[in-house]
């Protein structure tokens, strides 16, 4: 079969350079990968984190026999969250079962590849900071990065300026760099010490956390009714972001105008969950038919407005305005609205209703890249807010290098400051100043780090078991003989 092929080429090679004739055994998945890579055409090859060494703690479980000879038992299981290498301790943690890694296998196969890749005029380079891994030349990992140039970011317009309607169908702006309004460039301020409620997070740390997440939290310690709350999701994707506040009784309104998206909210539905689903796009103006853009990159960045190369017309949409829906719906209260339109999200904030309703908490997303060509900036969005009498945070995330891949959460800032990167994104999080039925008092800065901290944590878990079960799935894979 195909997969014995792969797992089984000519026993004379030291490594594959032809992925068709297999891949063969080095030691490791990193040695699978350096064959992978080479039949791709990379180089060189660098290797970031290969430290070729393993410590068994005594409270790894071991059972079997010592079938290496290394002193250590073939079946190993972990009994507690002490994992000392890799870059969590949960990561081979409670329950985990493993075996003997054997490094000297290990370091083997990497002889493999050195030894396989001669001939070829082309290099594997070992970028790992420290460790045991000697097979391969070194550099500096810092050296294969050159530093970022300074960025300067739009000033602020005057407060006046009003953003662009929503997209007329007959007029589809151009969402180029060069459409942008035209704006004064100033320098980045480092915000003052007062406004950093949460600093950087390092890069290596993978840091995320989902701002609906810390909103809830923060509810459901006012004793938020659960029976009475709402939350309307605009932008509710497949239902990331309502599924906690669907399970705990919320009544949810999610409008989802990609029919695929839909689709899979659709299927995720429980019958227990009090969820009203809309295929509408929210905007500023009601009834318009609109062409929707989607990408085969992700489904997470569907909008009225293409800003990516992938980005093709898939379907025709209806607009409404969250005014013309909470009438339609009777909608008396709202505990949380929560907006991601890709770019649209102060024009979906413009068409609600504040005459007679405000949210006593809002999430909005927010990236310059995507609405300076529509007309304002993250900065008109908090102004915005802040306007309406919210207290408003900056939860901001480090530039987006792909979409569709996992991206990292920076920090968490109050408004008014400055972004660390201009290119950032992210979500703003704001709470209604003045007393209301949900928020007798606005949370304090102690309760927004807290909240902020054990979201991050949940979400740091939620990542390290998908990724632990992601890798046991493929090793599985990878020991199981094809028919």
């Amino acid at each position: 079969s195909r997969g014995s092929t792969l797992c089984q080429p000519s026993r004379g090679l030291l490594m594959s350079h032809d992925l068709t004739r297999g891949v063969r055994g080095a030691g490791s998945v990193t040695g699978s990968a350096i064959q992978i890579a080479f039949h791709l055409g990379f180089d060189p090859i660098y290797l970031i984190g290969c430290d070729a060494a393993y410590k068994v703690l005594d409270s790894v479980n071991q059972s079997g026999d010592d079938q290496f000879n290394t002193g250590v038992k073939l079946h190993l299981t972990s009994t507690q969250d002490d994992d000392p290498n890799h870059f969590d301790p949960s990561y081979f943690g409670t329950g985990r079962r493993w075996h003997d890694p054997n490094v000297q296998r290990m370091i083997e196969g990497y002889e493999q590849c050195r030894d396989g890749i001669r001939g070829t005029g082309r290099q594997i380079i070992n970028a790992t900071v420290g460790g045991n891994l000697e097979v391969f030349p070194r550099v500096d990992i810092h050296d294969l990065f050159p530093k970022r140039t300074a960025v300067r970011v739009p000033d602020l317009p005057a407060a006046n300026i009003e953003p662009k309607a929503t997209i007329d169908p007959t007029e589809r702006p151009n969402t180029t760099a060069s459409a942008a309004p035209a704006m004064h460039h100033a320098p980045i301020l480092t915000p003052p010490n007062e406004a950093i409620l949460i600093p950087d997070a390092p890069e290596a740390d993978h840091a995320a956390v989902e701002e609906v997440e810390i909103v809830k939290r923060l509810l459901d310690a006012r004793g938020v009714d659960p029976a009475r709350a709402v939350m309307l999701d605009v932008g509710a994707h497949i239902g990331n972001a309502l599924a906690s506040f669907a399970d705990a009784g919320w009544r949810v309104h999610a409008l989802e105008p990609d029919h695929n998206n839909r689709a899979g909210l659709v299927r995720r539905n429980k019958p227990a969950w009090r969820l009203t689903i809309d295929p509408r796009a929210v905007s500023d103006r009601s009834g318009l038919e609109l062409g929707f853009f989607t990408s085969p990159v992700s489904s997470g960045i569907s909008a009225l407005a293409p800003f990516v190369d992938s980005h093709t017309e898939s379907q025709k949409v209806t607009t409404v305005t969250l005014d013309d829906y909470c009438r339609e719906h009777d909608l008396k209260r709202i505990d949380l609205l929560k907006t991601d339109t890709e770019g649209f999200d102060l024009m979906a904030l413009k068409g609600f209703p504040w005459d007679r309703l405000a949210p006593a908490a809002i999430v909005c997303e927010f990236e310059d890249a995507k609405s300076v060509p529509l007309g304002y900036t993250h900065a008109h969005l908090a102004e915005f807010l802040r306007d309406k009498g919210y207290d408003v945070y900056v939860s901001e995330w480090r530039p987006i290098i792909t979409y569709g891949l996992r991206h990292r959460w920076r920090r968490l800032t109050r408004w008014p400051t400055s972004l660390a990167d201009p290119m950032a994104w992210g979500n703003l999080i704001a709470f209604k100043r003045d007393p209301n039925e949900t928020l007798h008092t606005p949370p304090t800065r102690a309760e927004i780090i807290d909240a902020t901290h054990t979201a991050i944590r949940a979400s740091h878990g939620r990542y390290i078991k998908e990724l632990a079960n992601t890798i046991g799935d493929l090793e599985q894979r990878a020991k199981t003989p094809s028919a």
